[in-house]
């Protein structure tokens, strides 16, 4: 809902408006919580998906199966913001 005015804005300047998973991990961020606010982004009209893995924890397995079902369950670009801890 607090999206609306800044997607409406981006739309009526015909831009692409992209919204972002912040990548995290806790008990509450399941993938299942995870499909949840892609389908929330979906709903708000977003033109794509970035994924933020800004603390670099963002697993290649994690990776996999989030990008593997959001890929299954919606038509939607994608975009993986990585960084790497090592």
């Amino acid at each position: 809902r607090n999206m609306q005015a800044a997607l409406q804005a981006v739309r009526s300047h015909g831009a692409h408006a992209q919204g972002t998973l912040s990548y995290t991990t806790s008990p509450a961020h399941t993938l299942q919580t995870w499909l949840d606010l892609t389908e929330q982004l979906l709903e708000t009209g977003v033109d794509s998906i970035a994924i933020k893995d800004m603390s670099g924890i963002l697993t290649p397995m994690a990776a996999f199966e989030l990008v593997s079902e959001i890929k299954k369950r919606y038509d939607v670009k994608l975009h993986l913001h990585c960084h790497a801890t090592t």
